[in-house]
C-alpha cells in the first residue's frame, strides 16, 4: 500500500488503533436497556457527573462469562467443583450452573475511563482520611508464580502483610515469596510456569494464531508475533529458555513505545538468535546492530536458556547464554542517563527462510535485576539504585522504612530485595487464574469461594485463602465443552442470556424456565427482552414481502391485488385478506435482493477485520457467533479482555473490528440503500466504521461514524493519488447530542456515488466530481465496531433504490417504483395473472410483476397500541400479540391484525416481550448552513 494511502487511512483510523489495547470492562453493565427502542438507558450520575451504581447494578454486581461468549449478571453466593450458584433479584431462587460451562467469573469491574498502567503512572489508591503524600508500594513476586502489588509491612521479616489498593490485607509467609520491589506503581512480574493461563495478556497479532501446551511447552503457532505491554524497572532481566529446535530465527524485541515488535522507535532493542551466532541491535536514528558468534555449541537436543540483562544506570546490555556470557554492549548517552526512557512494550517473533515460524518456549521470567550475575552465594541481599547488591536479611517493614542487617532505611523507589533462592517448587496442574486488577494475579488449582473468600492450592501453597473484596476475575483453564442438545435462550434486557428451556408461560405472568441442569425457575416479566428459541437453521426467506402500517411483516404468494384489498397465501396462516389501508409496503418479486436485520437478523455475517500499521486485512467470518447478542434486530457485541488464555483463535487480536456484514446477494442491485441505528451502551459516544468495497484490490471507502463527526475515505489502491477524504462536523449541523445515530446510505454502484442522512438530515455526497467516483462502489458492505466503545447495530437494511432521495418533510405519496429506476404515481388499482395493473397520465398501462421493485402506499407507520409480544417466524414473517402463551409444543396467540392464531413451535424463531416501537425518523434542525470540508 502506498504512502499516499497510508496516510488517508492513517488520518481515519489511528485516532482508534490502540482502543484494542484498553482494559475494557469484561462484562456489560448491569442497568442499561438495550431494547428500549432509542439510545440505551444512561447509567445514573452524580451532581459532579460521575457514574454511580444503579439499584439494578447494585443487585447485579458480578457476572458469569461462558464459553460461547454469553453473559449472566447477578450475586455469586458460592463456587463448588461442579457448580456456580447466581443469585439475581428477577428469579425465583438462586441458579444453579455446571461450573464447566463458564469461561469467567468478574467480581468487579475497572473505575470506567481508568487506563492501564502501561499507559500512565498510577499510584495505589489511599485509604480515605490518611495523609496526602507519595505512596509507596511493593510488587511481591510469588514463587511458582504470580504476584501481588500493595502497601507491604511486616514485623519480622517472617510473616508479611500486603494490602492491596485500600482493601484486604493478604498474609504471605518469606519461604513463598521470591522477590520484592518498591516504587510508585506496580512492576512486570511475569512468568510462564507450564500452564496455558500464564499466556493470558499476551497479544498473538494474527487471526489464525492459538496458544497451547504440548508437555510443559508453551507452542504458539500462526502468530506475527508475542507481545505484551510492560513496566519495567531501570535495571531488569528477560530470561526465556526454549527447545534447541526453536532458537533459530528467534528475536526479542524491547520496546520504549507501544509499537509492536517489527516497528522501530527510537530506543527499540533487539537479539536475534541464529544458529551460531546472536545480534544485538539498538535502534536510535538508526539500527545498530554487533554480532556475538557462540563460542560452545549446545547439546544437539538439549534447550536453550537465556537472560538478557539491563543496566540503565551502567548503560549497559549483558546477554548469557546458559549462564556464560554471550557479549556485552554498551548504550550510547542520553540527556539524563540515570534515568532512560521506559520500556513499554516486550514480545518475541521467529522468521525462518523468510517465513513466520512458530515460537516454543520451556520457560519465560521478567522482573528486576539488582545489576549483579548470581555466583552461588547462598542468603538474602537487597540493592537500593544504582548501588550494588549487598547481603543481608529484612526483619522489619513498615510504610516509611525497613530494617536490613541491623540498619534502618527508608522505603523508597528503587529499593530491590531477593530472598535466597532455593528449589522450584513441584508442577501443579493449574485449573484458573485469579486476577486482582492492578494489584496482582495468581494460578490456582482447587478453587472454590465461599463466606466472602477464595480458597485454592498455588504453587507455594497447599491452602491459601484471598477475600474476594480484593478480587476482579477469575479465568477458567478449561476447554469448551462440548455442544449439547439444542437449548432456548433466555435474553435479558441488558443484554444477559441464559440457555435452557421455555416452560408454559403467558402474558399475564411469570417467565417459567428450565435451566439445562434441570433446575426449574420463574423469572419475573419487566427484566426480560424475550426468548430466542432453538429452531432448525433459518430458511431463506422467500415470496412477497408485505409491510404493514402497524409494523407487521408478512411473507407469502401474491394471489391478487384490488381496490378492496390484497391477497397473500402464507404457509402458516393460510389464505389472507389484507385491506389497503393496512398495506404500506410491498415488495413483490420473490427474486428481489433485500435484507431486513430486524426481520432475518441470522442473514448478516459476522466475521473479523484486522487494522495492522493503518492496513486494513480481508474479512475473516467467525465460527462462533456467540460473542455478539443477536435479539430483536439488535446486534450487540459483548466486550471481551484481550487475554490468549483458553479463549478462541484471534480473540486477543488488538486493533481489531468485530464485524457485520450484508451477504453480497443484498448489493447486487446498481442502486441500493444501506439503513442502520446505531447507538452506545449508557448513552455514551458512538463509533462505528462502514466499508464499501468493490472487487478485491479495487477501489473502496471507509466511513467513520463519530458522535460529533462524520469522515468519509475514497481509497483507490492502483491509483494512490486520486484517494482522497471529506469530512462533517455534525455538532455544527445537528441541534443537540446525538446519542442514537439513524443512518442512511443511497449507494449508485454503477456510477460509484454515495449520499449520507442522519437522523433525517442530508450531511454528506460523495461522487458529485468525476474524481470522487467510484465505480463498483459498494459490491461488498460491512459495519465494523472495536469492542470498546460498546457499540449497538439496530435495524439494519438494504435494499432497492429507485435513484430518488429523501423528500425534505420526511413523507412520501403514494406510488410504484420500478425496476429500471422509474416511477409512476400511485398504486396499481388491481393484479392478476402475474400483472399490475394502473392509470397514468397517459392512459391505462400494464406491468409485469418481474418488472415492479415495490408498491409504496404513502404516507407513514401508524402503530396500533402497545403489543404484548413481537413473534418472529421461520420464514420472515413478524407479528405484533394483543395476547399469547405459549404451550411447549405451539405458540397461542392473538394477531392485532389476523385475530386467533396457533403456531406450531417450529415456525417460532423469536419471542420479544412488550417490544418497543422503533422511534420515527425525525428531520432535526440545522444549526449552520450545509458546509462539508474537503481535505
Amino acid at each position: 500500500m502506498s504512502l499516499t494511502t497510508r496516510a488517508l487511512l492513517s488520518a481515519l483510523l489511528l485516532p482508534t488503533l490502540f482502543i484494542g489495547h484498553l482494559d475494557a470492562q469484561l462484562a456489560i453493565p448491569a442497568d442499561v436497556n438495550f431494547f428500549a427502542g432509542g439510545a440505551p438507558s444512561k447509567r445514573f450520575q452524580d451532581s459532579e457527573n460521575n457514574t454511580i451504581q444503579s439499584p439494578e447494578a447494585k443487585a447485579l454486581p458480578h457476572a458469569l462469562l461462558f464459553h460461547d461468549g454469553r453473559q449472566l449478571r447477578g450475586e455469586l453466593l458460592s463456587l463448588t467443583a461442579t457448580e456456580v450458584i447466581l443469585k439475581r433479584p428477577d428469579a425465583s431462587e438462586p441458579l444453579r450452573i455446571p461450573r464447566d460451562g463458564v469461561r469467567r467469573i468478574v467480581l468487579a469491574e475497572p473505575p470506567e475511563n481508568e487506563t492501564p498502567l502501561f499507559f500512565q503512572v498510577r499510584s495505589i489508591r489511599r485509604d480515605p482520611g490518611q495523609k496526602s503524600r507519595r505512596l509507596i508500594v511493593a510488587t511481591v513476586k510469588l514463587k511458582g508464580g504470580g504476584w501481588f502489588c500493595g502497601e507491604l509491612s511486616s514485623a519480622d521479616g517472617e510473616t508479611f502483610s500486603l494490602k492491596l489498593e485500600g482493601k484486604s490485607a493478604i498474609s504471605l509467609k518469606r519461604d513463598q515469596i521470591e522477590w520484592f520491589y518498591f516504587d510508585s506503581k506496580p512492576m512486570s512480574a511475569f512468568e510462564f510456569t507450564g500452564s496455558l493461563l500464564d499466556a493470558k495478556g499476551w497479544l498473538l497479532r494474527a487471526p489464525s494464531a492459538r496458544a497451547e501446551i504440548i508437555g510443559r511447552t508453551l507452542v504458539v503457532s500462526g502468530a506475527e508475533s508475542f507481545s505484551r505491554p510492560i513496566t519495567l524497572a531501570p535495571r531488569f532481566e528477560v530470561q526465556f529458555e526454549v527447545p534447541a529446535d526453536a532458537q533459530a530465527g528467534l528475536r526479542l524485541w524491547i520496546q520504549a513505545s507501544l509499537e509492536p515488535p517489527g516497528s522501530y522507535t527510537r530506543g527499540s532493542m533487539e537479539l536475534q538468535l541464529g544458529e551460531k551466532e546472536a545480534v544485538f541491535g539498538l535502534f536510535t536514528e538508526r539500527f545498530e546492530k554487533q554480532t556475538v558468534p557462540f563460542k560452545e555449541e549446545a547439546p544437539p537436543e538439549a534447550p536453550v536458556r537465556y537472560r538478557f540483562l539491563y543496566d540503565g544506570f551502567g548503560q549497559r546490555v549483558s546477554v548469557l547464554r546458559d549462564d556464560k556470557p554471550l557479549g556485552s554492549w554498551p548504550l550510547p548517552e542520553t540527556d539524563n542517563s540515570n534515568r532512560p526512557a521506559p520500556f513499554q512494550f516486550l514480545g518475541f517473533d521467529r522468521t525462518v527462510n523468510g517465513e513466520k515460524a512458530p515460537l516454543k518456549f520451556n520457560a519465560i521470567r521478567v522482573g528486576p535485576w539488582d545489576g549483579m550475575v548470581p555466583d552461588g552465594t547462598p542468603g538474602d541481599r537487597l540493592s537500593v539504585g544504582r548501588q550494588s547488591a549487598i547481603p543481608g536479611s529484612v526483619t522489619e517493614v513498615t510504610e516509611r522504612s525497613l530494617v536490613f542487617a541491623g540498619k534502618k532505611g527508608a522505603v523508597a523507589p528503587e529499593v530491590f530485595y531477593e530472598f535466597a533462592s532455593d528449589a522450584a517448587p513441584a508442577a501443579l496442574e493449574m485449573e484458573g487464574k485469579l486476577t486482582f486488577g492492578f494489584g496482582g494475579e495468581l494460578n490456582a488449582a482447587s478453587l472454590e469461594i465461599h463466606d466472602g473468600k477464595a480458597v485454592c492450592k498455588t504453587a507455594f501453597a497447599s491452602a491459601f485463602e484471598v477475600p474476594i473484596d480484593v478480587l476482579q476475575v477469575v479465568t477458567f483453564n478449561k476447554s469448551k465443552p462440548s455442544g449439547g442438545e439444542p437449548a432456548d435462550t433466555l435474553v435479558f434486557k441488558n443484554g444477559d442470556q441464559f440457555r435452557g428451556t421455555l416452560l408454559p408461560s403467558g402474558s399475564d405472568g411469570p417467565v417459567h424456565w428450565k435451566t439445562s441442569s434441570g433446575q426449574a425457575i420463574e423469572f419475573q416479566l419487566p427484566s426480560i427482552a424475550g426468548v430466542r428459541f432453538a429452531a432448525p437453521a433459518q430458511a431463506a426467506a422467500e415470496g412477497t414481502s408485505v409491510d404493514l402500517r402497524n409494523g407487521d411483516r408478512l411473507r407469502g404468494e401474491m394471489v391478487k391485488l384490488d381496490k378492496t384489498g390484497l391477497t397473500l397465501l402464507n404457509p402458516a396462516f393460510g389464505r389472507l385478506i389484507l385491506q389497503r389501508d393496512q398495506l404500506w409496503r410491498v415488495y413483490p418479486d420473490p427474486k428481489l435482493n433485500f435484507g431486513d436485520g430486524t426481520n432475518e437478523g441470522a442473514i448478516w455475517r459476522i466475521g473479523k477485520r484486522r487494522i495492522d500499521n493503518v492496513n486494513i486485512h480481508d474479512f475473516t467470518a467467525a465460527e462462533n457467533r456467540g460473542r455478539w447478542m443477536i435479539f430483536n434486530g439488535f446486534y450487540l457485541l459483548h466486550p471481551e479482555e484481550n487475554d490468549s488464555s483458553g479463549t478462541p483463535p484471534g480473540d486477543n487480536i488488538p486493533n481489531q473490528l468485530e464485524e457485520l456484514q450484508a451477504p453480497p446477494s443484498l448489493t447486487r442491485n446498481k442502486q441500493f440503500e444501506i439503513r442502520a441505528e446505531l447507538s452506545n451502551a449508557g448513552g455514551n459516544d458512538i463509533f462505528s466504521i462502514l466499508m464499501l468495497e468493490a472487487e478485491k484490490d479495487a477501489p473502496f471507502m471507509t466511513v467513520v461514524f463519530n458522535s460529533d463527526q462524520l469522515q468519509a475515505g475514497l481509497v483507490d489502491p492502483k491509483h494512490p493519488e486520486a484517494s482522497q477524504q471529506k469530512s462533517v462536523n455534525l455538532e455544527e449541523r445537528i441541534a443537540g447530542k446525538i446519542v442514537r445515530m439513524a443512518v442512511r446510505i443511497f449507494v449508485d454502484s454503477e456510477l460509484g456515488t454515495a449520499d449520507f442522512y442522519i437522523n433525517g438530515a442530508p450531511l454528506l455526497r460523495m461522487g458529485q466530481k468525476a474524481n470522487e467516483r467510484l465505480p463498483g462502489l459498494g459490491r461488498t458492505v460491512s459495519f465494523s465496531a472495536f469492542p470498546v466503545p460498546l457499540t449497538v447495530f439496530s435495524n439494519l437494511w438494504i435494499g432497492p433504490w429507485n435513484g430518488e432521495l429523501p423528500q425534505p418533510d420526511g413523507t412520501d405519496a403514494p406510488r410504484t417504483i420500478l425496476s429500471n429506476g422509474d416511477v409512476a404515481a400511485d398504486t396499481p388499482a388491481e393484479f392478476r395473472e402475474n400483472r399490475f395493473f394502473l392509470e397514468s397520465e397517459i392512459g391505462p398501462i400494464e406491468i409485469e410483476r418481474d418488472k415492479v421493485q415495490s408498491l409504496d402506499f404513502g404516507g407513514t407507520m401508524t402503530p396500533g397500541p402497545n403489543a404484548a409480544a413481537r413473534v418472529l417466524l421461520s420464514n420472515g414473517s413478524s407479528l405484533n400479540l394483543s395476547a399469547f402463551k405459549w404451550e411447549g409444543g405451539e405458540l397461542v396467540a392473538t394477531s392485532q391484525i389476523l385475530g386467533e392464531l396457533r403456531l406450531p413451535a417450529g415456525i417460532v424463531r423469536e419471542l420479544i416481550y412488550s417490544p418497543p416501537m422503533t422511534p420515527p425518523l425525525v428531520v432535526l434542525p440545522e444549526k449552520k448552513p450545509a458546509r462539508t470540508i474537503l481535505r
